[in-house]
């Protein structure tokens, strides 16, 4: 998987002590430097069971945004942006694919297998050192290294519960 830069690195020890207060937890963090500059910091409630408050992301997002200015380590200007990590979350550690076995996943390769790049199937957890796609009743085998990008999908059952949930309320 896509390893963190030596900035992003940076980003994720200022930002991780500041979370506990929140009750919440880093997915994920992606600086994006010259030109307009990007930090996106990706969190979820420390409870998986809970979706994360847009009220706590706003406090998050001030709380970061005061350490980023003390601390001075991001070059230029940028853009912040803290927010959920959403229904299609980033899969960005190993611990996530066991987390999310079972669930509807993609991978993205950096380098093609059989001339293709993308695999879509149920997230089967990880088997000495690899991650494993269920894709078509067969586990696949991936190096993690081999991965630039994995996430979440939801199937189109999921989908239809979101809509009929966000419907009700």
């Amino acid at each position: 998987m896509k390893q963190p830069t030596a900035l992003e690195q940076k980003v994720t020890a200022l930002v991780e002590p500041l979370l506990p207060e929140y009750n919440a937890a880093l997915v994920s963090i992606s600086v994006r430097t010259g030109g307009k500059g990007h930090v996106q910091v990706l969190v979820e409630d420390a409870d998986p069971a809970k979706n994360i408050p847009l009220d706590t992301c706003t406090a998050i997002s001030r709380s970061i945004s005061a350490q980023l200015d003390v601390e001075d380590i991001i070059p230029g200007r940028y853009e912040l942006e803290v927010s959920s990590a959403g229904v299609e979350r980033p899969l960005t550690k190993m611990e996530d694919f066991e987390r999310f076995s079972g669930r509807q996943g993609k991978i993205k390769l950096f380098a093609p297998i059989d001339g293709k790049k993308t695999f879509e199937g149920l997230v089967g957890g990880t088997e000495d050192g690899y991650v494993i796609l269920n894709i078509g009743g067969t586990p696949v085998h991936f190096d993690p290294e081999a991965i630039s990008n994995a996430h979440l999908t939801l199937s189109d059952t999921e989908w239809k519960k979101l809509f009929k949930q966000n419907e009700n309320q």
